[in-house]
């Protein structure tokens, strides 16, 4: 019976550098059985580093790595890739050009162990049965990468790890590919990580995400978390564009610029420094005689438009509305904020616990 209560993935105090700078600063976190846990920040900030050293393509240079309970990286111990029982899709596929696709699908794969019955029900939970004798020259991106995912399910691993496979597609197959890829993984019931850099995909794959920056990870949460609960304001900014409006507290109200606001996290104590975070959502404007702000510039993006208006004290904030009445530069606005908005209080680039 397998024990629910062990991580599939065990990560603690992992190090990692190529020369002076460390690529992965301390990572520590852990993903249950079955989660997909997102792993994401800029180009560069260590993800897919991490996802080497899960996958013993890099040996850390301090920390552990745990896979259902079983340690295979630490101060004394080393174990090798194929041992780990981990599969592995790559950005670009890695497929053999001279096998079939039932033939990359079934290379490595103990069929003395799982029986061909294993390649066969990989090739079926990704689709495939009806290209089985294709060769991958006679394939669309998206194929490809289906069988891709079906050859590092088909060994039935325990964890599973994905290195921006998407990144390859156009981005109309990109949005069907996240469907069916995250609906295979959830149905074969395997345990994955997912590197990416698009803060949509982490959205919509995650169970949780990793928020990551310069080799450290910031935030671990649910994407609700995430993306509603910064922990920073790296990760604010990362998630979608946020500004930090300074606010001051008056018999219990919390006043800024663009009015009186409600917040989800008072400060129990004085704090230094004190502003809430607004996103383009948040904020709505409308021509006023009486205005606190002026249109700069206003991007078009179909059904909403985009403006930046600057403030009487000098800031911006920028103001998501629908395609309707659109606002010329200069007009000048009456800037609130959307009912029903709660906001985050932050103090010196962090949101107040």
């Amino acid at each position: 019976m397998v024990n629910m209560s062990v991580p599939a993935v065990d990560i603690t105090g992992v190090y990692k550098g190529f020369g002076a700078e460390p690529v992965v600063n301390g990572a520590t976190f852990s993903v249950e059985k079955g989660e997909i846990l997102v792993l994401l920040g800029p180009s560069g900030c260590g993800k897919t580093t991490t996802l080497r050293l899960i996958a013993g393509f890099e040996k850390p240079d301090k920390g552990t790595v745990s896979i259902s309970g079983r340690t295979v990286v630490d101060n004394d111990v080393f174990v090798q890739p194929e041992k780990r029982h981990v599969g592995m899709v790559f950005q670009d596929y890695a497929l053999f050009p001279h096998l079939s696709v039932a033939d990359n699908v079934a290379y490595g794969v103990d069929t003395k162990r799982y029986g061909i019955q294993s390649v066969l029900r990989a090739l079926t939970m990704t689709r495939l049965n009806t290209y089985q004798y294709r060769f991958p020259h006679e394939l669309s991106g998206g194929q490809q990468q289906r069988v891709a995912l079906a050859r590092a399910l088909a060994p039935r691993p325990e964890v599973i790890l994905l290195d921006e496979p998407f990144s390859n597609l156009d981005s109309t197959l990109r949005e069907g590919m996240r469907k069916e890829t995250k609906a295979t993984i959830k149905d074969s019931g395997t345990t994955a990580i997912f590197v990416t850099h698009s803060q949509e995909e982490a959205l919509f794959m995650g169970d949780k995400i990793a928020v990551m920056n310069q080799g450290i990870i910031e935030q671990i949460g649910t994407p609700d978390n995430i993306f509603n609960s910064p922990s920073n304001e790296f990760v604010a900014n990362f998630m979608d564009a946020a500004e930090f409006l300074p606010v001051k507290i008056s018999s219990g109200e919390f006043l800024t610029e663009i009015g009186n606001v409600n917040v989800a996290n008072p400060p129990s104590t004085d704090v230094e420094d004190l502003s809430v975070m607004v996103r383009a959502h948040d904020i709505v404007i409308e021509p006023s005689d009486k205005p606190i702000g002026a249109i700069q510039e206003s991007v078009f993006q179909g059904a909403t438009v985009l403006y930046s208006v600057l403030l009487e004290s000098g800031q911006i904030v920028h103001s998501m509305m629908p395609n309707v009445n659109q606002y010329e530069k200069g007009t000048k606005v009456k800037v609130t904020l959307a009912p029903g908005h709660n906001l985050n209080c932050f103090s010196r680039g962090k949101r107040l616990s």
